[in-house]
């Protein structure tokens, strides 16, 4: 308990607490400047200014982490005292307006703020509505709405940070680059006006308004809705439908420029310009390998379409190095073809990337959406430029040495048994791969050449076998036109037509006819003789449902609009999904009770972390199968799994050289990034001594942060190399013959 004297003393250097005084019957919360508090700006405390100068009206409000406050302010009117707005930044006050401020908000709570509109992805109206709470969370106060000023210096102060974190204040040009750089706010209202990852406005809407109506080619791969509704969805109202990006898809970093408004749904030419905007940065580099959902139709046609775009963002592609991609995730959708042409799989030089770093990164941002879609085009650009930055500062502060040991265990094991029976075929396959890896338009050695195994084929070749028992009187006949692979896949036909009826049963309810009743009976009672024919017609039956319901998922459910125009029809659609995932069930649960044909299913793997089974090592494959054979028979399948078995430890292994290059590069940047930053101290002499020591404590403050980084990796990685050696070692210990 202090007395009024005392506690405005007390207070003179927290001017923005809170306090509570007795009136005889309870405590109220008056202000500070109720009390009779001032601040003066200016001087130091125990100085005493000749000529104060009140704020406009004596009405001050200060927006600080614990509420907003009215404050008794004066500035100092002295002859050599600095501007207004200058005295409140020097007490890290930041003002709202350059002219007379009223307002100011605390760099506390901008900081605060700022971390977390990162962290939570809380909006700033909420953010603002807390602090009123904190202010009078009864809402009798006076305290007037100032939150239109909070987010105009919210924006201004996130431009300020990625103008300083880059190194912009260090410039000789510095002045006159920000003084043009804001010049017209009300020609374009954005503040980083492309200096980011969002595009320049003005240059990306000339170019659009050329280009944007053209007719969008249709997919001649599977159905791509990013393709063939590009024309065709609603987009009344809307600025933008979407935003597209640019990333590094093995890192997951967003590259500048590299970030768009979509206008019309993901067409060719908004992704054209945001490629080129983002590739002319880079152009020293020779080798690109671009993963895009859609690339197999999308790169058709591309550099046709670059004469659209800027000059000066042209790409030399004969010089370069390009390969497209789809990332592994889309690729299933993609018809078999591309498959093989576009699989990272198959790619030289990738790894094991995936390709879907961009869309993961989405799940970061995503939340802040719900603030940034009701933003004005300039603000939100200038939001997301800003999460975006954090992001890739988060990047900046995994298995694949055991995998590649154990891919090339499978791989030296196949070669060395393939050789003793197909000594030349394996070095023309090895030639074919190589070819391919060099020129893609060659025979792509991947490329399943037989014809995809259906139940139909599975009948056929069984109603074979059975003309051939028959012939030697070894069948077992049920009946005179019925033989025990007719019996089966009428069985399973069956079970399709119980399972509709199901359906059309629950639909007429209690008045179901008898006659669907009785179609509805099962009948079962197979013989244990008949498990072998089963197998053969539940494993496709079993492969080929499940993969329908991904792939139709995947292609026909999209959007909300969509979704709500077509409720009835989803309706119907989801009934046959959930009748074809029944029927999976039904085949699975029938395969388990067949017993032990099932016991060498093993747990299902990707593509590349699959090993190699027993039953490629066998020699022998067939008496009638020679190395001059061309067919597409066994041999064919035998090419298959050598070349995938070959790409998978080419992948993996890659993988290796790749993290053990990548941590010398991160080390080798810090060092690059501290000595640029060192470059900067002195690269910019101004006259005002104060910013001169503020530019060069700047400066070797974040030279300081990129050297102790470097040797926090260097602490972390320190036994990575020589983990690699011991992998090494064991692989050439593993492949030395032992002579006994």
């Amino acid at each position: 308990m202090l007395c009024s004297a005392c506690l405005l003393e007390s207070h003179q250097r927290t001017p923005l607490h809170h306090v509570k005084q007795w009136n005889g019957h309870y405590f109220e919360k008056p202000s500070l400047k109720d009390l009779g508090l001032r601040i003066q700006l200016g001087h130091l405390h125990s100085d005493k200014c000749y000529r104060p100068i009140a704020a406009v009206k004596d009405d001050f409000v200060v927006v600080h982490i614990n509420g907003v406050h009215s404050v008794g302010l004066d500035f100092c009117g002295c002859e050599l005292a600095e501007q207004p707005s200058r005295q409140l930044l020097r007490v890290r006050w930041f003002p709202a307006s350059s002219d007379k401020p009223r307002t100011a908000v605390t760099f506390a709570v901008l900081e605060q703020f700022h971390l977390l509109s990162f962290e939570s992805k809380v909006s700033a109206y909420e953010f603002y509505c807390t602090l009123m709470c904190l202010s009078d969370n009864v809402g009798l106060g006076d305290t007037k709405d100032h939150y239109d000023q909070f987010l105009r210096v919210v924006r201004e102060w996130h431009h300020l940070k990625m103008l300083k974190r880059s190194g912009q204040a260090h410039r000789s040009d510095a002045a006159a680059e920000i003084q043009e750089a804001v010049s017209s706010d009300a020609a374009d209202p954005g503040l980083n006006r492309g200096w980011a990852y969002f595009v320049e406005e003005k240059s990306s809407k000339d170019y659009l308004c050329g280009v944007l109506n053209e007719p969008q080619p249709k997919s001649s791969c599977s159905g791509h809705t990013a393709v063939n509704t590009a024309d065709t969805k609603s987009t009344t109202g809307l600025a933008t439908t979407a935003v597209g990006t640019v990333d590094c898809t093995r890192h997951g970093f967003k590259l500048p420029g590299g970030v768009g408004d979509l206008q019309k749904g993901e067409k060719y030419v908004n992704m054209d310009y945001l490629l080129f905007s983002t590739l002319h940065k880079f152009a020293p580099l020779r080798v690109f390998k671009i993963s895009y959902d859609i690339a197999c139709q999308w790169h058709k046609n591309l550099w046709t379409r670059m004469a659209h775009v800027p000059e000066e963002w042209h790409v030399d592609y004969d010089a370069k190095d390009i390969t497209f991609i789809v990332p592994k995730f889309h690729l299933p959708a993609h018809i078999a073809e591309c498959q093989w042409l576009f699989s990272f799989n198959f790619i030289q030089g990738v790894g094991r990337t995936d390709g879907k770093a961009p869309k993961r990164r989405w799940t970061n941002i995503n939340p802040a959406a719900s603030s940034t879609k009701e933003m004005g085009p300039g603000s939100q650009h200038d939001t997301i430029d800003d999460h975006f930055r954090d992001w890739n500062w988060k990047k900046v502060i995994q298995e694949a040495v055991p995998e590649r040991n154990e891919h090339r265990e499978d791989f030296a094991e196949l070669t060395r048994s393939l050789s003793s029976k197909y000594p030349k075929l394996v070095s023309i396959w090895e030639q074919e791969v190589q070819e391919w890896e060099s020129d893609m338009m060659k025979p792509n050695p991947f490329a399943i050449k037989v014809d995809d195994i259906t139940q139909a084929r599975i009948c056929l070749q069984l109603a074979q076998a059975d003309a051939i028992a028959a012939a030697k009187s070894a069948q077992l006949l049920l009946h005179v036109e019925v033989t025990p692979s007719i019996l089966i896949d009428s069985g399973i036909k069956l079970e399709d037509q119980q399972r509709r009826l199901v359906v059309e049963a629950k639909r007429l309810g209690e008045h179901a006819t008898d006659r669907q009743k009785s179609q509805l009976q099962q009948q079962t009672n197979l013989l244990m003789t008949l498990e072998e024919f089963e197998w053969k017609l539940r494993v496709r039956q079993a492969l080929w449902s499940k993969a329908y319901i991904l792939k139709f998922k995947d292609r026909f459910l999209r959007g909300q609009g969509a979704n709500t125009r077509v409720h009835n029809c989803l309706k119907s659609v989801e009934a046959k999904v959930n009748a074809s995932a029944k029927k999976y069930r039904v085949a699975h649960h029938a395969l388990i009770a067949l017993g032990d044909l099932l016991d060498g299913l093993e747990e299902v793997q990707s593509e590349g972390r699959r090993r190699l089974s027993w039953i490629w090592l066998v020699c022998g494959y067939s008496e009638n199968d020679t190395e001059d054979d061309t067919g597409t028979g066994p041999q064919d399948a035998i090419r298959i799994e050598w070349c995938w078995t070959q790409a998978r430890v080419y992948r993996w292994t890659e993988e290796v050289d790749l993290l053990f290059e990548e941590q010398q590069r991160v080390l080798r940047s810090f060092d690059w990034h501290a000595e640029w930053w060192a470059s900067k101290a002195n690269a910019r002499v101004v006259d005002d001594a104060a910013l001169m020591e503020g530019l060069l404590a700047y400066a070797e403050r974040q030279v300081s942060i990129r050297r102790s980084l470097k040797e926090w990796f260097t602490y972390m990685w320190r036994d990575t190399q020589r983990f690699h050696q011991i992998a090494d070692n064991a692989v050439e210990m593993d492949n030395t013959p032992c002579n006994m």
